[in-house]
This record gives structure tokens, C-alpha cells and sequence, in this order.
């Protein structure tokens, strides 16, 4: 288990086979109350992509971002790349990959389908090397 006086992960094993996933239940530390989850899925050439969301009546307080920085370092030592894929204008989330050292990288035309259409997504990354 990893922790924080605020929150807490369960031990979950990594993913290591690409296109296999883990989700990870963010629990408030003092409540034990569910508070967001992390999803981390095994991508090609020893990456992984990590999806957050919290949960509406905790959004805002620093619980999501708090989890990913105490996850990042784990997942660096299992992968060399982590991807980050943002929706344009979740202003939260790309906040929050900029606080945790993520960089932009671009947006991928279209790469999301989105209800009946297509949607654009920005793809951020962090590198082992960057830690």
C-alpha cells in the first residue's frame, strides 16, 4: 500500500501486458471514503497510459493529484513512458499533468470517438528520464 496522511492506494500489480489494465481506488486516509481512481493500462514499447477521475464531491482538493505523484515513481521503475491523454479544455487535468511533470506533446486529431463523433485529445508524457 502506498500513503499519505491524506490518501491511500491499494498494492495492485502493474500492468505488464499491452493492453492489460489495473484500477486503483483512491481512498481518503482518515474517512477510508473513496475519493477518485487511478487507471493504469500497459502500452507498447514499455509504456503505460494513467487516466485519473475523481469523484465530484471531492473534486478540487488536491486528493487525485496527491495519488498521482505517490503512483508515478512505482510506475516509472516498471515503465520507461507514461501517457497521459486529455480531453481540450479539462483545464483540471492538464493542471494536474503539468504539476506532476508532464509535458505536452501535441493533440492527436480525432484519435477519440465521442458520443457519435470524432474528438480531438491532447497527449501528454512523462519519461523515466525525467524524474
Amino acid at each position: 500500500m502506498l500513503a499519505t496522511d491524506r490518501v491511500r492506494l491499494p498494492h495492485v500489480p502493474i500492468p505488464t501486458r499491452q493492453g492489460s489494465s489495473a484500477a486503483i481506488p483512491i481512498t481518503h486516509t482518515a474517512t477510508r471514503q473513496q475519493v477518485g481512481l487511478l487507471v493504469v493500462t500497459a502500452a507498447a514499447h514499455d509504456a503505460a497510459y494513467l487516466a485519473w477521475y475523481a469523484d465530484p464531491a471531492h473534486a478540487g482538493h488536491g486528493y487525485i493529484s496527491e495519488a498521482v505523484r505517490l503512483l508515478l515513481p512505482t510506475l516509472l521503475e516498471h515503465r520507461h513512458r507514461i501517457i497521459a491523454v486529455i480531453t481540450p479544455g479539462n483545464d483540471r487535468s492538464r493542471h494536474l499533468a503539468q504539476a506532476v511533470g508532464f509535458q505536452y506533446e501535441g493533440t492527436a486529431r480525432q484519435a477519440r470517438r465521442d458520443r457519435h463523433t470524432w474528438a480531438d485529445v491532447e497527449v501528454w508524457s512523462l519519461l523515466a528520464a525525467d524524474t
